[in-house]
Protein backbone atom coordinates (compact mmCIF):
# COMPACT_ATOMS: atom_id res chain seq x y z
CA UNK A 1 0.00 0.00 0.00
CA UNK A 2 2.76 2.41 1.09
CA UNK A 3 4.09 1.79 -2.68
CA UNK A 4 1.17 2.54 -4.59
CA UNK A 5 1.04 5.97 -2.18
CA UNK A 6 4.43 6.56 -3.10
CA UNK A 7 4.13 6.13 -6.94
CA UNK A 8 1.03 7.94 -6.89
CA UNK A 9 2.18 11.02 -5.56
CA UNK A 10 5.29 10.98 -7.52
CA UNK A 11 3.23 10.57 -10.39
CA UNK A 12 1.41 13.71 -9.14
CA UNK A 13 4.07 15.45 -8.88
CA UNK A 14 6.31 14.30 -11.85
CA UNK A 15 3.39 15.71 -13.71
CA UNK A 16 3.09 19.13 -12.32
CA UNK A 17 6.77 19.60 -12.59
CA UNK A 18 6.66 18.69 -16.25
CA UNK A 19 2.90 19.83 -17.16
CA UNK A 20 2.06 23.48 -18.05
CA UNK A 21 -1.93 22.89 -17.98
CA UNK A 22 -3.71 25.44 -20.05
CA UNK A 23 -7.33 23.72 -18.81
CA UNK A 24 -9.57 27.03 -17.76
CA UNK A 25 -11.81 26.86 -14.38
CA UNK A 26 -11.43 24.00 -12.47
CA UNK A 27 -13.44 25.49 -9.47
CA UNK A 28 -11.62 25.45 -6.18
CA UNK A 29 -11.18 27.60 -3.11
CA UNK A 30 -8.31 28.67 -0.61
CA UNK A 31 -7.32 28.10 2.69
CA UNK A 32 -8.89 23.90 2.19
CA UNK A 33 -7.28 22.49 4.88
CA UNK A 34 -5.56 25.06 6.86
CA UNK A 35 -6.69 26.99 10.19
CA UNK A 36 -9.00 29.75 9.02
CA UNK A 37 -6.92 32.20 10.47
CA UNK A 38 -3.92 31.41 8.92
CA UNK A 39 -2.96 33.79 5.73
CA UNK A 40 -1.23 32.07 2.69
CA UNK A 41 1.12 33.67 0.37
CA UNK A 42 0.22 34.94 -2.82
CA UNK A 43 2.39 35.49 -6.03
CA UNK A 44 1.95 37.91 -8.94
CA UNK A 45 4.03 35.25 -11.03
CA UNK A 46 5.43 32.05 -9.74
CA UNK A 47 8.60 32.79 -7.17
CA UNK A 48 7.54 37.01 -6.97
CA UNK A 49 5.93 37.24 -4.06
CA UNK A 50 3.14 39.84 -3.21
CA UNK A 51 1.51 39.49 0.36
CA UNK A 52 -0.40 37.92 2.14
CA UNK A 53 -3.65 36.57 1.92
CA UNK A 54 -6.38 36.31 4.87
CA UNK A 55 -9.63 33.98 4.57
CA UNK A 56 -12.89 35.56 3.48
CA UNK A 57 -13.74 36.55 7.00
CA UNK A 58 -17.46 36.52 5.89
CA UNK A 59 -17.19 32.41 5.18
CA UNK A 60 -15.94 29.99 7.02
CA UNK A 61 -13.20 29.07 5.09
CA UNK A 62 -11.51 30.33 1.72
CA UNK A 63 -12.34 32.48 -1.30
CA UNK A 64 -13.83 30.20 -4.49
CA UNK A 65 -11.61 30.63 -7.25
CA UNK A 66 -11.03 28.92 -10.55
CA UNK A 67 -7.45 27.20 -11.11
CA UNK A 68 -6.49 27.82 -14.82
CA UNK A 69 -2.50 26.36 -14.88
CA UNK A 70 -0.12 24.71 -12.63
CA UNK A 71 3.92 25.71 -12.97
CA UNK A 72 6.00 23.76 -10.74
CA UNK A 73 5.22 24.07 -7.12
CA UNK A 74 2.29 26.88 -8.11
CA UNK A 75 -1.02 27.07 -9.25
CA UNK A 76 -2.20 29.92 -11.51
CA UNK A 77 -6.26 30.91 -9.68
CA UNK A 78 -8.47 33.66 -11.23
CA UNK A 79 -10.75 34.74 -8.68
CA UNK A 80 -14.86 35.82 -9.67
CA UNK A 81 -13.29 39.23 -10.47
CA UNK A 82 -10.53 38.22 -12.80
CA UNK A 83 -7.49 39.37 -11.13
CA UNK A 84 -5.01 36.27 -11.52
CA UNK A 85 -2.43 35.72 -8.64
CA UNK A 86 -0.47 32.37 -8.07
CA UNK A 87 -0.46 30.31 -4.70
CA UNK A 88 1.44 27.34 -3.53
CA UNK A 89 -0.10 23.49 -4.28
CA UNK A 90 -1.42 22.94 -1.66
CA UNK A 91 -3.19 26.45 -0.74
CA UNK A 92 -6.50 25.46 -2.84
CA UNK A 93 -9.01 22.51 -2.29
CA UNK A 94 -11.71 20.78 -3.88
CA UNK A 95 -14.12 18.31 -2.55
CA UNK A 96 -14.58 14.88 -3.60
CA UNK A 97 -18.61 15.20 -3.30
CA UNK A 98 -19.92 11.95 -3.41
CA UNK A 99 -23.34 13.02 -4.02
CA UNK A 100 -24.53 9.62 -5.30
CA UNK A 101 -23.39 7.34 -2.13
CA UNK A 102 -20.81 5.02 -4.55
CA UNK A 103 -17.21 4.37 -4.13
CA UNK A 104 -15.53 7.00 -6.44
CA UNK A 105 -12.81 5.35 -8.09
CA UNK A 106 -9.07 7.16 -7.32
CA UNK A 107 -6.66 6.16 -9.80
CA UNK A 108 -2.80 6.05 -9.93
CA UNK A 109 -2.11 8.06 -12.75
CA UNK A 110 -5.21 10.00 -15.11
CA UNK A 111 -6.60 7.37 -17.14
CA UNK A 112 -9.78 4.97 -16.14
CA UNK A 113 -7.66 2.14 -17.34
CA UNK A 114 -4.60 2.79 -14.36
CA UNK A 115 -4.49 0.88 -11.34
CA UNK A 116 -7.61 1.85 -9.03
CA UNK A 117 -5.69 3.19 -5.54
CA UNK A 118 -8.83 3.06 -3.36
CA UNK A 119 -12.73 4.14 -3.32
CA UNK A 120 -13.90 7.27 -1.96
CA UNK A 121 -17.22 6.38 0.00
CA UNK A 122 -18.25 9.74 1.50
CA UNK A 123 -17.39 13.52 0.65
CA UNK A 124 -14.02 14.21 1.42
CA UNK A 125 -12.33 17.83 1.09
CA UNK A 126 -8.71 17.35 -0.53
CA UNK A 127 -5.75 19.51 -1.39
CA UNK A 128 -5.64 20.21 -5.43
CA UNK A 129 -2.31 19.22 -6.72
CA UNK A 130 -2.51 19.12 -10.81
CA UNK A 131 -5.48 18.85 -13.24
CA UNK A 132 -5.79 17.39 -16.83
CA UNK A 133 -8.89 18.31 -19.18
CA UNK A 134 -10.93 15.56 -17.17
CA UNK A 135 -8.78 14.01 -13.93
CA UNK A 136 -7.50 16.35 -10.99
CA UNK A 137 -4.32 14.77 -9.04
CA UNK A 138 -5.57 15.47 -5.58
CA UNK A 139 -4.62 14.57 -1.56
CA UNK A 140 -7.00 13.49 0.75
CA UNK A 141 -5.52 13.97 4.26
CA UNK A 142 -7.19 11.75 6.57
CA UNK A 143 -6.98 10.84 10.68
CA UNK A 144 -4.74 7.87 9.92
CA UNK A 145 -3.52 7.65 6.19
CA UNK A 146 -3.62 10.14 3.30
CA UNK A 147 -4.33 8.78 -0.35
CA UNK A 148 -3.18 10.31 -3.16
CA UNK A 149 -4.32 10.26 -6.24
CA UNK A 150 -6.23 11.03 -9.77
CA UNK A 151 -9.79 11.57 -9.44
CA UNK A 152 -12.51 12.48 -11.98
CA UNK A 153 -13.32 16.23 -12.16
CA UNK A 154 -16.76 15.25 -12.98
CA UNK A 155 -16.74 13.77 -8.90
CA UNK A 156 -15.40 17.42 -7.73
CA UNK A 157 -16.96 20.43 -5.94
CA UNK A 158 -15.37 23.51 -6.13
CA UNK A 159 -17.56 25.05 -3.11
CA UNK A 160 -16.79 24.04 0.42
CA UNK A 161 -19.96 25.83 1.37
CA UNK A 162 -22.22 24.00 -0.61
CA UNK A 163 -22.91 20.69 -2.41
CA UNK A 164 -22.79 20.38 -5.97
CA UNK A 165 -26.03 18.51 -6.72
CA UNK A 166 -25.39 17.67 -10.37
CA UNK A 167 -21.70 15.80 -9.31
CA UNK A 168 -21.51 12.48 -11.83
CA UNK A 169 -23.60 13.51 -14.16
Amino acid sequence: MKKTIFFSLLSCICLSLFANNREKGIECFTHPMLACDIPISVYTAPYVYEKQMSRDRSEEAGWIVYAEEVYKDFIKIRFENDSIRWVHIGDVGVVVQNYLDIGIPIYLRPDSTAPKITYIYESQMALLINFTDDYACVVIIGIEDSIYGWVERKYLCGSPYTTCPDIGN
